[in-house]
């Protein structure tokens, strides 16, 4: 199971954009928007503990957004520290319910952790959210067959 998970968030992750570019309200919106532009290519570009570091100076400056936590959650999932990323995926969602992307990686970070049936949940969500997203189901019916 972990390797075809690790599939999907390479596919995931890296081919459909896992991070995402922030829309920024007007307070300190040219900062923190060049500053995301940076940190998105870090990721991109897998340097997963720089983009870590630099997302948590640039939330302590700016606040725990949605994009912000995500994007870090995106980093920690590259380092394969699943419980810190769900927890930002998790975060994410409670500010922005609609993030299905948020709600596709948390799913991969619980199936990492072994938490199956919360990932699921979680998958299934996010297909309904996102009118039957193709990674998820994929997720899904990899976990089914396993």
């Amino acid at each position: 199971m972990k390797k075809c998970l690790l599939g999907i968030i390479v596919v995931s992750l890296f081919a459909s954009g896992c991070v995402r570019q922030v829309p920024q309200p007007e307070i300190a919106a040219a900062a923190s928007a060049d500053a995301n532009v940076a940190f998105v290519r870090s990721i991109e570009q897998g340097e997963f503990t720089q983009a870590l570091k630099n997302y948590s100076k640039l939330m302590a400056v700016h606040g725990a957004q949605p994009d912000f936590l995500y994007n870090r959650g995106c980093a920690y999932l590259g380092l394969k520290k699943y419980d810190p990323a769900g927890k930002d995926f998790a975060a994410a969602l409670e500010s922005d319910p609609t993030f299905w992307q948020a709600r596709y990686n948390l799913a991969v970070a619980l199936f990492e952790l072994g938490r199956s049936e919360e990932a699921v949940t979680q998958l299934n969500r996010c297909q309904k959210d996102n009118d039957g997203y193709v990674p998820a189901s994929y997720g899904l019916g990899v976990h089914y067959l396993e």
